[in-house]
């Protein structure tokens, strides 16, 4: 078998693109609440979900993009897609949501737990921690994500990245974020006499 360049799940890079895998620390922006009043939303981790191609499409046309000017550009990017990643304590606890929505799950208990770190769960996914890059153990819960305009994340990228999931690592949680958002949802049926 020939053996991987790939020698861990994390790693940093110095590029000025944003790259899908990328964590974010303290990422803060504005949300929209429900009788239209502007609030501050805070995630003390969050990771890129879009496809590394459109990142990089994007990162081209912003490259590029002079104030005033007209560009041809077929493969523009509106927005980031990112997910919360929660520190795993937090989500295990139900407390996740507490602060942001007033809402608080389920606790996961320990044997549950188990299946969740082993991403055997379809709608977290587990990423461990690392000291080395100060990433602690983290969740990502695909009911929760987010898109913020693209050139804002170029506004923020150096003060807030922190490290990157690796390719490999990286199409994994894709595929199953994918695959959580096409799961088929059934209603409930009234019983039939």
């Amino acid at each position: 078998m020939i053996k991987s360049s790939i020698k861990s799940l994390y790693r940093t890079h110095k590029s000025e693109r944003v790259s899908q895998g990328d964590l974010f620390r303290d990422l803060k922006f504005f949300s929209i609440g429900k009788d239209g009043e502007k609030y501050e939303v805070v995630f003390q981790y969050a990771i890129v979900l879009s496809q590394e191609c459109d990142l990089d499409h994007g990162y081209k046309i912003l490259d590029q993009k002079k104030d005033g000017e007209e560009l041809k550009f077929n493969q523009y990017l509106h927005s980031v897609l990112f997910a919360p990643a929660f520190p795993a304590e937090i989500l295990r606890s139900g407390e996740h949501l507490k602060g942001l929505y007033n809402i608080v799950s389920d606790r996961i208990n320990s044997t549950s737990y188990k299946i969740v770190k082993n991403n055997e769960t379809p709608r977290y996914h587990y990423l461990p921690a690392w000291a080395d890059l100060q990433v602690p153990e983290l969740i990502v819960d695909f009911k929760a994500y987010y898109t913020l305009p693209f050139e804002y994340f170029y506004q923020i990228y150096r003060n807030h990245y922190l490290a990157s999931i690796n390719e490999l690592f990286r199409e994994n949680l894709s595929q199953r974020f994918g695959n959580y958002l096409n799961r088929v949802g059934t209603p409930e049926l009234a019983a039939c006499n």
